[in-house]
């Protein structure tokens, strides 16, 4: 939990045996317990560690916002 009150959902950039880095997010439990996937992975079409990480904070930010629009308390996303 955050200072802010808000759950953090962690999220890695990791680089495939291929040397393409991916940005990987993690789904919260309740959203897990509704059939959702553990995780998410995309790829960042990169192979460069700058650009990738760059890149995986714009993807992770995008990702958690969809995320953060399903109402957690009636478990249900508009």
């Amino acid at each position: 939990m955050s200072q802010s009150g808000v759950t953090f959902i962690a999220n890695y950039l990791f680089r495939n045996r291929n040397g393409n880095y991916y940005t990987r997010v993690h789904f919260p439990l309740e959203l897990k317990q509704l059939g959702f996937p553990n995780e998410l992975r995309i790829s960042l079409l990169t192979k460069d560690r700058a650009i990738a990480s760059l890149r995986n904070l714009i993807a992770a930010h995008s990702i958690k916002s969809l995320i953060g629009i399903c109402d957690m308390s009636k478990l249900r996303c508009y």
